[in-house]
């Protein structure tokens, strides 16, 4: 099994960062979708301070994403065990 392990390291890599920029897709298309809304709602803020929150809402995202798979990895390595 460990000969195996090897060889699905990129397999995995790729299904993290698939994984990772669906999530971020629909994070920015819910942005940009309510952008013209809150720019009305609150004239004083521009468009940098959106993007600001766009880049920390993804951010959180990715340190989820991999928190859950590593402490899943985990899990399973300790209950082969």
């Amino acid at each position: 099994m460990l000969s195996i392990e090897n060889r699905l390291k990129p397999y995995m890599r790729n299904g993290i960062i698939y994984s990772l920029v669906i999530q971020a897709y629909w994070i920015a298309i819910f942005l940009f979708v309510f952008t013209p809304l809150y720019l009305k709602l609150y004239p004083d803020i521009n468009a940098k301070y959106l993007l600001i929150m766009l880049g920390i809402l993804i951010g959180i995202k990715v340190v989820n994403l991999l928190a859950v798979w590593f402490l899943d990895q985990r899990a399973t390595v300790d209950c082969n065990f």
